[in-house]
């Protein structure tokens, strides 16, 4: 894994780690293995930009503020890239493969390099609003940049400075998407939602030809790999093909076997001969250009999230993004059924959860995936969940995985998790932080109405306690419950059958409780809180074990015990991960490990550890 260290920053960190402060140097740095990619992050009705470079063998694609670039031939082999302050929308390598732009929501491009560091070439405010599409001249010594905002809605300018390289008029509304011809004399094509397709030839460009041919939005304007046509594609469901020279109008993909919704995406073959376009029909189709015609149509599903916002043509492969954020691998030979579909979350991931060589992950979205370690994504649950998940917990003695949302509702699912299960819990109140499950699979979750008592899918008991709850912990076997509120306070109480009587309180946090997790073999408590402290706490005398793990600068928002409870993990909205040995003073860090903040931690074994955070990735980081 290889990111741009920026000034200021550590070198050889894969997320560039800031220089730290003396206090911080006896900190040791896991050590990174690997990332689980985030997934596009499409809108419905909006083309999303996938691109590749066939000399870099990659694929390129955004989310969020992070650019991720992943191998042709082994996906599971990808980089980020996160410097950019806003929401990146597009990101374009150079035809030679060593250099990317990318564009921003603030009208912002980085031009940087694609291998080492990522190297920061210049930045240039090209716009005054979002960037939607970038291009690279033929020779990689030009890049041009459309999108919205006040006054100009596109700019060329030379790789290597931020010189105006013409003037750019003629459209009046967002321009969705622009080109460069391939080849000598330079041509721009762009297309806009004001339903024109504009050609500037330069430099210094200027506007010469103007389309009105389609009756919606244009989405996507595409050069052929030849530089003879280009084709334009939009809302009216209609695909043109004009002369690259002269900009007249020579052809339309049309039909009984067209598209019947929005095409949103259009890709050429390598040799110009055929087309690849997808659609908001929910179905991806090759066309051949002389004849215009439909040769191959690739089918995905019956569901919203199986409309097709993008595709890329790179050599021998055909990849198209759905509106669920899965990137798929098409295989022409067989249209009904993607060769290889890869999985991710499209949002920030809220949870995470391990058992039987799996690792399971949930995001805001409402998405739980399943993973083989190592970052294979190997599916979604499929069926109705919540509409956002809060937590995640496993029972092995049930071989169930607990889902609360935020919905008020407690699902199990039994594993390997292939579906939700068609009912679920009301918990009559909204979860809060962690949960417990005990072994016979009776859950107690926190809310704002008390501690929900629930066994074999029913809710047994809402238990008024006095105090607001934020987390609750439970041991295995069922006899005893840890509760925090928000003073800071644990409270721990017994529970027999649904009812849960108050045993002791410990006061050592001094701000709202957070999270709770009982060691894998019940004889200690870790504790967080909202003020960035850890503790660790015995179950039989339930006196302080290890405290003044305070090295977090913000709420540690969860923590793990490793499987021998000799490690517990945090991980806290400072973006940092830290380890801490329960029989030593000293402690492992991953710095910046998710940009936004780290959300969830999970131990996969008794030396590798998973974190996950508002990036939307996961990665798996292993003890020197």
């Amino acid at each position: 894994q290889t990111y741009l260290a920026p000034r200021g920053q550590l070198a050889g960190h894969p997320l560039g780690v800031h220089a730290r402060p003396t206090h911080c140097e006896m900190a040791k740095s896991l050590e990174l293995q690997a990332t689980y990619a985030a997934s596009p992050d499409p809108v419905r009705g909006e083309p999303f930009n996938i691109s590749g470079s066939l000399a870099a063998n990659k694929f390129i694609y955004s989310n969020g503020r992070s650019v991720i670039l992943r191998d042709l031939d082994d996906p599971l082999k990808c980089e980020v890239y996160t410097e950019h302050q806003y929401r990146c929308t597009v990101a374009r390598f150079s035809p030679n493969g060593e250099w990317v732009a990318s564009g921003d929501t603030q009208g912002t491009v980085r031009v940087w390099g694609a291998r080492g560091e990522f190297a920061l070439k210049q930045e240039v405010k090209a716009i005054g609003g979002a960037i939607h599409d970038v291009a690279w001249s033929f020779d990689s010594q030009r890049i041009v940049c459309a999108g919205e905002g006040r006054g100009t809605l596109m700019k060329a300018f030379p790789w290597d400075s931020s010189s105006n390289l013409g003037e750019f008029i003629g459209h009046s509304k967002k321009v969705q998407s622009c080109d460069f011809r391939p080849k000598r004399p330079l041509s721009i094509v762009s297309g806009a939602e004001d339903q024109l397709t504009s050609l500037y030839s330069g430099p210094p460009f200027k506007l010469t030809t103007q389309n009105h041919d389609h009756t919606n939005f244009v989405n996507c304007c595409r050069y052929a790999p030849n530089g003879d046509m280009f084709v334009t594609v939009g809302s009216d469901r209609k695909g043109f093909l004009y002369d690259a020279d002269t900009g007249e109008k020579v052809g339309e993909l049309a039909g009984e076997d067209g598209h019947t919704a929005s095409i949103l995406g259009v890709s050429w073959s390598p040799d110009s001969s055929r087309i690849l376009t997808a659609s908001a029909d929910k179905t991806a189709k090759v066309w051949d250009v002389a004849e215009r015609k439909v040769l191959i149509t690739f089918t995905f599903g019956d569901e919203l999230g199986d409309m097709q916002n993008g595709c890329v043509w790179i050599g021998d492969h055909l990849l198209t993004v759905s509106l669920n954020g899965n990137i798929n691998f098409l295989d022409q030979n067989k249209p009904s059924t993607p060769r290889l579909v890869l999985y991710g979350h499209a949002k920030y991931v809220t949870s995470l959860a391990g058992y039987g060589g799996k690792l399971f992950s949930s995001s805001y979205d409402g998405s739980v995936l399943k993973w083989l370690i190592g970052g294979s994504g190997i599916g979604k649950v499929q069926g109705k969940g919540p509409s956002s998940v809060q937590q995640l917990a496993v029972c092995k003695a049930r071989s169930s995985l607990f889902v609360t949302g935020m919905d008020d509702t407690l699902r199990e699912v039994a594993l390997p998790a292939d579906h939700f299960p068609q009912d679920a819990t009301e918990l009559k109140g909204q979860p809060r932080g962690t949960f417990g499950v005990t072994d016979a699979g009776m859950s107690l979750v926190a809310t704002a109405n008390g501690v929900v008592v629930s066994n074999e899918g029913k809710v047994a008991s809402v238990v008024q306690t006095g105090f607001q709850c934020q987390c609750v912990a439970v041991d295995s076997s069922g006899k005893e419950a840890w509760i925090g509120d928000d003073q800071g306070r644990i409270h721990v109480m017994s529970l027999e059958g649904d009812t849960l009587s108050e045993l002791a309180i410990l006061e050592k946090h001094r701000a709202s409780l957070t999270c709770l997790k009982f060691s894998p073999d019940g004889s200690m408590v870790a504790s967080a809180d909202s003020k960035k402290e850890i503790v660790v706490w015995d179950t039989v005398s339930r006196e302080v074990k290890k405290s003044r793990m305070v090295y977090h600068s913000a709420r540690v928002l969860d923590v793990a015990w490793a499987p021998d409870g000799k490690h517990v993990a945090s991980a806290s909205l400072d973006s940092n991960v830290i380890v801490w040995p329960l029989t030593s003073s000293g402690r492992f860090d991953a710095q910046r490990a998710h940009v936004g903040g780290v959300h969830a931690v999970e131990w996969i074994d008794e030396k590798t550890v998973a974190t996950a955070g508002a990036d939307c990735m996961i990665r798996q980081w292993s003890l020197p």
